[in-house]
């Protein structure tokens, strides 16, 4: 079990500012989005040109049962390769595909070739990812052809967000002017650690604590796992990443509040965290607030 901070406020509080749009709302106040992973482990990927409800479950009868059926979140995939016959269950750190027909389901190769991103262009479920995702998807297909448009993924003030395939991890704060890089990175299966959300289904600290190290350690190749052992009663950790020993703590960061998406009428809150990691090698520790 991963140790949990206080639910008292931490040592500063940060209220979003008056704005239509909440993903600059968020990022005005400087909320970081490391540490918010969702609680999907799988996700099913449902083929879906035209236009898309406000609601994923709403777009076909009978795709709600197919991700029951999956144990899966739902997650509608625009592509011009793909068409409504498409599927595909992103679990484990792979993908399979398939083919939905009357006689049942076909088990097919991948119809997009590479590393995928699927970026939240969702504007019927928040404003701010259709303003910011669609521009992103512009911009970067052009270096990562196998780019997807999908429905929501959670966290819009993130936006523009991404899940990467076949990893299932969740990125937050994409920026279409660095296209370029962000397609380098993907390629290379590598992640940038100033937007790593998490993996599906990781505990929020642990994500928090995983992007830190990464951060801190320069780690940033996926095929090299992040270890790591907690101490609940100090709220401490020791870990690996690659052939680098790490230490840390966890404490309350700052309280962030507001309305969390553009549609919200009420306030709500996040209580992020702080997280100190230091190397057994000579170096330096750092402190951000993740």
């Amino acid at each position: 079990m991963t140790p949990a901070p206080s639910s008292d406020s931490g040592p500063t509080a940060t209220s979003f500012p008056i704005d239509r749009y909440c993903a600059d709302r968020s990022r005005s106040c400087g909320e970081p989005c490391a540490g918010t992973p969702g609680l999907d482990r799988r996700f099913l990927l449902v083929g879906a040109p035209g236009p898309w409800p406000a609601e994923a479950v709403d777009y076909a009868e009978g795709i709600q049962a197919e991700a029951v059926a999956a144990r899966a979140r739902l997650v509608l995939v625009r592509h011009p390769m793909l068409t409504r016959a498409h599927r595909a269950v992103v679990a484990d750190g792979g993908i399979d595909w398939y083919e939905r027909a009357d006689e049942g389901a076909l088990a097919i190769e991948s119809p997009l070739d590479g590393p995928m991103l699927a970026v939240c262009t969702h504007a019927r479920q928040d404003l701010c990812c259709g303003r910011y995702g669609a521009s992103l998807v512009t911009a970067l297909r052009p270096h990562l052809p196998a780019t997807l448009e999908c429905s929501h993924l959670g966290g819009d003030r993130f936006a523009p967000n991404g899940l990467m395939l076949p990893s299932g991890i969740l990125l937050g704060r994409l920026d279409a002017v660095s296209a370029p890089d962000l397609a380098s990175t993907i390629r290379s299966g590598s992640v940038d650690p100033r937007m790593f959300r998490g993996r599906g289904g990781q505990a929020p600290h642990d994500a928090a604590v995983e992007a830190e190290i990464r951060r801190h350690t320069g780690v940033h190749d996926l095929d090299v796992p992040v270890r790591v052992e907690w101490d609940e009663a100090e709220a401490s950790f020791t870990g690996r990443v690659g052939d680098v020993a790490v230490s840390g703590t966890l404490s309350p960061g700052t309280r962030y509040s507001g309305r969390l998406t553009c549609s919200a009428e009420t306030d709500g809150y996040r209580h992020a965290v702080d997280v100190t990691v230091r190397t057994s090698s000579p170096g330096r520790a750092s402190t951000p607030a993740v």
